[in-house]
């Protein structure tokens, strides 16, 4: 039996998190509107805002414009944005990016360095957490409202461990635990690609029902989100793109098993093989695009010599965004998400996008292909803000309390 006060409490920090998720969405809204979208009596909307305005959480944002409405207008409930912060890191196999924002997605600091993989994981998470605080020295401990952490591979996100890293770490690491014991902070862990797709429904203004996120450069990865919420699978393995197995007997992948997607069109990929092919002979254009040095090579001058003949480059292109179209293709229908969102640099290279829409049209005709697979608008930002944003996220799911180490108790 749960005791009538605890059973309270939870009511009510279930309510605050109502409220904050309402007005980050929604904007700034009087108390009589928060409490018909939210089917509670104007009283309590009353009792709960001010408490959350005392503590320094909401604030009054000057009174509605509403020209049409007689009588006395209504005072805006806002979030106080700039007053909050949360940190978002991302451990990737070559670099590590580390990140500060407000609540409202604005950027307080950002810092990249190289991931030292010969370092135990237990003290290169301690050096992580040294830079940041590094970073931090002018924001208030008490102001940060917690700490969201990317990692490559296999997740359990219920925990916090890396369960299996792929070359990261040969081991499993308890990463939410660590975190915690030095940060002193709420900590929240998901796989990197999880939170590329949460700061994706997060930071943007179109919200589908569903979406499917996909991932391109370095490795291929994707992210299923189905009403706000996110699809990990029994195992924390689903929508693992990149290791659709596309060719039985095709080469090695990092995952033990051979010819998945990610060994044949992810852009490593496809950047070896055209540097296997590389001459001023077999390669003219891209040789000629190049200066005749193979360090030049890049995702603009393969697109280059792709358009301009090279026949290796071509096929190698080709075979590469056919099996890559075919794959999501055959997601898209096994999923029917209502958008695919297409995230990574790559894509902002327009004729290696319409690549991509030509080989997804030669596989299967999609009506309104470029309304359904758009590329994201943040292509290039949420490596780091999209765990940035599961702290925030967890923040707001907790009322806007704090949890960690002192757990706060709301008044009766």
């Amino acid at each position: 039996m749960v005791a009538k006060g605890a059973n309270m409490t939870h009511v009510k920090r279930q309510n605050r998190a109502s409220i904050l998720r309402l007005i980050y969405s929604a904007g700034g809204l009087s108390r009589k509107d928060i409490a018909r979208r939210l089917r509670l009596t104007p009283a309590a909307i009353t009792v709960i805002t001010n408490e959350m305005i005392n503590e320094g959480l909401l604030e009054e944002a000057g009174e509605e414009h509403n020209p049409g409405r007689a009588g006395r207008r209504e005072i805006i409930v806002d979030i106080c944005y700039s007053k909050f912060h949360a940190v978002g890191i991302n451990i990737n196999i070559d670099y590590t990016v580390a990140t500060c924002l407000d609540l409202r997605g604005r950027t307080l600091f950002e810092d990249r360095f190289r991931t030292d993989n010969s370092s135990a994981p237990e003290q290169f998470i301690k050096r992580v957490w040294e830079v940041v605080e590094d970073n931090l020295r002018e924001v208030k401990k008490d102001k940060i409202v917690g700490l969201g952490v990317g990692i490559r591979g296999i997740v359990d996100n219920q925990r916090g461990v890396s369960l299996e890293s792929y070359g990261l770490w040969g081991e499993t690491v308890n990463v939410q635990e660590i975190f915690a014991d030095v940060a002193r902070l709420p900590v929240g862990v998901d796989n990197n690609v999880r939170n590329i797709a949460r700061g994706q429904l997060f930071f943007s203004k179109d919200r589908p029902r569903s979406f499917l996120l996909v991932k391109y450069g370095p490795g291929i990865g994707g992210a299923l989100v189905v009403e706000d919420g996110l699809f990990t699978g029994h195992n924390y393995r689903a929508i693992e793109l990149g290791h659709v197995v596309v060719d039985e007997r095709g080469i090695p992948c990092r995952c033990n098993r051979r010819g998945c997607l990610e060994t044949v069109s992810s852009y490593y990929a496809i950047k070896t093989a055209v540097q296997e092919a590389y001459s001023a002979e077999r390669t003219p254009i891209l040789y000629e695009r190049t200066a005749g040095k193979i360090a030049n090579i890049d995702l603009d001058t393969i697109m280059q010599a792709y358009s301009g003949g090279d026949e290796p480059v071509i096929d190698i292109v080709s075979n590469s965004m056919r099996l890559f179209a075919l794959v999501l293709k055959n997601v898209v229908t096994l999923l029917d998400p209502e958008k695919v969102i297409l995230y990574g640099l790559a894509f902002e290279n327009d004729d290696f996008l319409n690549l991509v829409y030509g080989f997804m049209n030669e596989v299967s005709q999609v009506p309104d292909l470029k309304k359904i697979v758009v590329r994201s608008e943040f292509n290039g930002q949420l490596s780091s803000r999209g765990p940035a944003s599961l702290a925030i996220q967890n923040f707001f799911d907790n009322g806007g309390v704090v949890a960690y180490p002192i757990p706060v108790e709301l008044g009766d």
